[in-house]
């Protein structure tokens, strides 16, 4: 692409070298290796009665070392402009973990009270003001959302209040489907997701809320080779926050969500009723999603706690046993995970006790869970980061 030499082009870059360790007391539910886990797996009984789940695991990784790149502002359009790109070795995909992935990618133009981003940023329901910080690569997941999605934001600002109004796609977190996790759903529907959101900031306190839209065509032909047009139409609705007083953080969410296994939480969609000719109909699985995370610095020295808690609602009314998504056969579950951490110039160490136990069953008809067992797993994660 053409670029205006009228200014004098300047690039800053930095990241950290990250190096981690954890024990988890069970096998889980997971990606890259362990890294990323969603809840503990269900009790699987042998042939000689014991739990062939119940089997601890230790695992070491570097591949969150982080790489950025960031243009410094120039006017632009008669606004101030920058882009910024910044990837990690996670891979796009578990088979090619340690392969360079790109996270963020996307520029920026503000003027007095408007501000446009255009390409890959975090998902609307990853609030950058008020995202939760343990150790996990899931960053709160399954209880928080955990996405980054191709978009374009505009964004409207005044004093305390912000107007938000986002398009966005889909890329490496993607909703489920007949033909397994993949952006075609969204891509063929062919409306994009759709997001409104309202900020209320001052200089201690944040407030805000959003409503989520998204519309997935499922199956583009039926099992007899013929033409189906019909969607799944899901409607999420979030509020969130955050306090500060000095040395004191504290922030919070809650979701109400349907269909939100692409923000790598837990949910989906089911077939509702089959039509003549094969026609599927569909219906969503429904969830309430809510964390916390607060931090307190002593010196050098920072402690903090993450808890989350997720519900499922079913589907309300009858459906069929075809489902898609993530955790159908989860009643409830919850995490809770204190930490602390030591910072000396660019080294910072870190240790924390995460604990996640899920319930879980067989759904009904209308997919609430019945009959449940609860499991828990711990994992103890040990963390050292350095900055450059």
């Amino acid at each position: 692409m053409g670029q205006n030499n009228s200014q004098a082009f300047s690039l800053e870059w930095g990241g950290f070298v990250r190096a981690d360790a954890a024990y988890d007391s069970r096998l889980n539910v997971e990606s890259r290796e362990g890294f990323f886990i969603f809840w503990p797996k269900p009790v699987k009984t042998g042939n000689d009665g014991r739990d062939l789940n119940a089997r601890p695991g230790f695992n070491m990784w570097a591949m969150t070392t982080r790489l950025f790149a960031r243009t410094k502002p120039s006017q632009i359009l008669g606004g101030n402009g920058y882009a910024y790109v910044e990837g990690d070795f996670t891979g796009p995909s578990n088979y090619e973990n340690n392969a360079f992935r790109l996270r963020h990618a996307y520029f920026v133009i503000k003027w007095s009270t408007l501000r446009v981003l255009a390409g890959q940023y975090w998902t609307p329901l990853d609030v950058p003001e008020a995202l939760p910080r343990p150790l996990g690569l899931n960053t709160g997941a399954p209880f928080h959302s955990f996405a980054r999605n191709p978009q374009f934001r505009l964004e409207w600002g005044r004093g305390k209040l912000k107007v938000a109004g986002i398009v966005l796609a889909q890329r490496d977190f993607a909703s489920s489907g007949p033909g397994g996790i993949q952006p075609d759903y969204l891509r063929f529907s062919p409306l994009p997701n759709f997001h409104l959101q309202v900020h209320y900031t001052t200089e201690n306190l944040l407030m805000g809320a959003g409503i989520d839209y998204k519309s997935l065509a499922p199956r583009l032909v039926t099992d007899s080779l013929t033409f189906t047009n019909e969607k799944v139409n899901s409607v999420s609705f979030t509020a969130f926050g955050q306090v500060t007083a000095k040395k004191f953080r504290f922030k919070y969410q809650g979701v109400y969500g349907q269909n939100l296994s692409d923000h790598l939480m837990a949910g989906g969609y089911a077939v509702e009723t089959i039509e003549s000719g094969g026609v599927y109909k569909y219906i969503n699985l429904n969830h309430l999603f809510s964390w916390i995370d607060a931090t307190y610095r002593l010196g050098r020295y920072e402690v903090g706690f993450y808890g989350g808690w997720l519900k499922n609602l079913g589907t309300h009314r009858p459906a069929q046993p075809i489902f898609w998504g993530r955790g159908e056969n989860i009643a409830m579950a919850w995490r809770a995970a204190p930490r602390v951490s030591f910072n000396s110039g660019p080294l910072t160490l870190y240790l924390e006790a995460e604990y996640t136990q899920a319930v879980y069953g067989e759904p009904d008809e209308m997919y609430e869970v019945k009959n449940t067992h609860s499991v828990g797993n711990l994992r103890l994660q040990a963390v050292a980061s350095y900055d450059f």
